[in-house]
This record gives C-alpha cells, sequence and structure tokens, in this order.
C-alpha cells in the first residue's frame, strides 16, 4: 500500500511542476487543482501507453514511473535555469 501512495505522490508532484510551468503567476487556488488533474491525467496515460507494448506487466509500470521521474527532473532543472535567469537579469539592471 505504501508503494501505491508514493506512485501516486510521484505523479501529483510531477502534475504540481506541469501546472507551475503552464501557469507561473497562478495562485494556490489554481496551481493545486490543476496539478492533481495534470498528475492524475499522467497516471492514467503513461501506464496506459506504456502497457501497448509491453503488456499490462511490472515493467510498464516501472518504465512509467521512471518516465514520471525523467519529466519531474526535466521541469525542475528548466525551474532552475528560468530562477538563474532571474537573478542575473535583476543583478545587471
Amino acid at each position: 500500500m505504501l508503494l501505491s501512495i508514493l506512485y501516486l505522490a510521484l505523479f501529483i508532484y510531477v502534475g504540481l511542476l506541469l501546472a507551475r510551468r503552464a501557469v507561473p503567476d497562478g495562485s494556490a487556488a489554481v496551481i493545486l487543482p490543476l496539478g492533481c488533474g495534470f498528475g492524475v491525467s499522467l497516471l492514467a496515460v503513461l501506464p496506459a501507453v506504456l502497457a501497448l507494448a509491453l503488456g499490462f506487466t511490472l515493467p510498464a509500470v516501472l518504465l512509467a514511473a521512471a518516465a514520471a521521474g525523467v519529466l519531474g527532473g526535466v521541469l525542475l532543472a528548466l525551474e532552475g535555469a528560468a530562477r538563474r535567469n532571474e537573478k542575473n537579469v535583476a543583478r545587471q539592471g
């Protein structure tokens, strides 16, 4: 049960990162439901797409988690780069 909660949390976290990227100036009242919607949609789509090739097996589930993790890492890296650029612009201005 704990693994299923962690699996869901991974997808919700990636969904929240996507929502922050989609609506950067949005309030928590916008980001939270949008991010949960993105996360649940990813939870439905990624394993199903991989199941087309691998069948509904554990490797499809694990690859979906890995894909979500990679997507989350890319989003975090992009967010960090954007913050560094903002700091550099603020220093120069």
